[in-house]
């Protein structure tokens, strides 16, 4: 196991994969047939945490084509991608430094994340916004706003339609 708790976990499309954080423990991906670790993935250290050591991991998705995880980080409002085969982080972007940043940083916290059933579009809950964003180029495609509260779950339906639940809403009856 991670020798601490999990705080997030995400199953593949597929069932055979799942995905778990644990804080100063990393992410491992599980193939829950055999109990054998796929990846360990090790950033900053073996720890959870954004690359400034202060953000846990808060969500764990996985594209459909069981190739990719999208993982955010709650409190820093970063987003980034793991190549599920490899462990390498995505985008990994060249700072004014000469320094490499692993990671897309977002104006607010991202409480949802969703990958359209083709893969070819991920959509971020951030803050009251939605952002569509291209999972290759980080290209943000559109923003949908007018939202009042913030938007806490996304699912992408099998007519391609993007449905959103905002903070606070409850079942009437």
């Amino acid at each position: 196991g991670h020798g601490a708790p999990v705080k997030s976990f995400g199953w593949s499309t597929d069932g055979v994969w799942l995905a778990t954080a644990s804080p100063g423990h990393g992410i491992k991906i599980w193939n829950t047939h055999t109990g054998k670790v796929k990846v360990f993935h090790n950033e900053t250290g073996a720890d959870t945490h954004h690359p400034d050591g202060t953000g846990l991991v808060y969500k764990l998705v996985w594209a459909s084509d069981n190739n990719r995880l999208a993982v955010s980080y709650k409190w820093h409002n970063w987003l980034w991608i793991i190549d599920t085969e490899t462990g390498d982080n995505y985008p990994q972007v060249e700072t004014d430094d000469g320094g490499t940043n692993y990671g897309y940083e977002f104006t607010d916290d991202i409480w949802a994340m969703a990958w359209s059933r083709d893969s070819s579009m991920l959509a971020v809950g951030n803050g009251k916004d939605i952002v569509l964003l291209d999972p290759k180029s980080f290209e943000i495609t559109h923003t949908l706003t007018g939202h009042q509260l913030t938007v806490m779950a996304l699912q992408w339906g099998p007519d391609g339609l993007l449905a959103c639940w905002p903070a606070g809403l409850r079942r009437s009856g």
